[in-house]
């Protein structure tokens, strides 16, 4: 993190004779800096999550880190994609709306409707981990059938011989 800013600064001190450039350079570190408050903000809530059910870590560890691996997959394949097609940072993923997604449900599940909290935090922890997979698979498989039909290979279809 501090290697990029490192290099701003040493390449607007090398290439910059006015302090125009030396702004330029505070900005784009300043912008680079807030594409990590999604990342913070996202562990943060599983953070909390963890925090108000421990139980989850020990008893359904399986299901936690593969929503978040996919949460995280997910976003980073959106910010290389915005990256390549020359959009603006994708600031808001949405599943990495889930954990809160879960404490919500689940605070109104145990306390609220007075279900156990065992069964409900079997099923919250799998619902998370299908609706990150779920959105994972279908960016992936987007992306993967965007990328082939652009090429002329497509790749997720039958591709049937013409007939003259």
């Amino acid at each position: 993190m501090f290697n990029v800013s490192k290099h701003y600064k040493k390449s607007s001190t090398n290439n910059s004779t006015n302090g125009d450039k030396d702004e330029s350079t505070k900005d784009q570190i300043s912008q680079a800096y807030r594409g990590l408050y999604p990342f913070f903000i996202y562990y943060g809530f599983v953070f909390l999550l963890l925090w108000i059910y421990p139980q989850i870590l020990y008893d359904y560890g399986f299901p936690l880190v593969i929503s978040i691996g996919c949460t995280i997959a997910f976003s980073v394949g959106r910010i290389i994609l915005a990256h390549l097609t020359l959009q603006e940072f994708p600031f808001i993923q949405y599943p990495m709306f889930v954990p809160i997604g879960q404490l919500i449900l689940s605070k109104i599940l145990i306390d609220i409707y007075g279900y156990g909290t065992a069964k409900v935090l079997h099923a919250i922890s799998w619902l998370g981990c299908g609706i990150t997979l779920g959105i994972h698979g279908i960016f992936v498989a987007e992306v993967i059938t965007e990328i082939t039909t652009y090429l002329d290979i497509y790749a997720l279809s039958i591709k049937h011989k013409k007939i003259n």
